[in-house]
């Protein structure tokens, strides 16, 4: 998939264009936040305003196992 996007202000967002099956275009994006050494956040979301709002689509959650 081609995302592209930075590391800023804690967060890792990556972003892309996307056309959907019935020819509608929209905006995706992967947002890693909350960063900590043992666990973070990561969500994908799509946006059909041009970016003015995102919808998350899956929200997960990842910690790493003692």
């Amino acid at each position: 998939l081609d995302f592209t996007g930075e590391f800023k202000d804690g967060q890792m967002i990556l972003q892309r264009d996307e056309t959907g099956p019935n020819g509608t275009k929209f905006l995706q994006r992967m947002v890693w936040k909350n960063i900590a050494a043992n666990e973070f956040d990561w969500s994908w979301e799509a946006s059909q305003d041009g970016g003015k709002t995102w919808q998350v689509q899956w929200p997960i959650h990842y910690k790493r196992k003692n």
